[in-house]
């Protein structure tokens, strides 16, 4: 699940894992609508988790931030 986050007014994609979609928010089919609808039931939660990885400096060398599951252990 990729969805977008601005940072000091610039872009920054940011991609949920299927593992962390499927352990943390029961997500069966990853390319099926409950993956988007559960993704909108949990965006507070899930922007959250990428906000403080922002935060913290946590993005990847492409400049985007991945969020694990043991993101959400958190």
């Amino acid at each position: 699940m990729t969805f977008a986050a601005l940072v000091g007014g610039a872009r920054v994609v940011c991609v949920v894992s299927c593992d962390a979609l499927q352990e943390h928010f029961e997500v069966r089919e990853i390319d099926g609508p409950g993956a988007i609808g559960m993704f909108d039931v949990k965006r507070r939660r899930i922007e959250s988790v990428a906000r403080g990885k922002i935060l913290d400096g946590g993005f990847e060398p492409d400049g985007s931030v991945f969020l694990r599951s043991a993101d959400f252990w958190i």
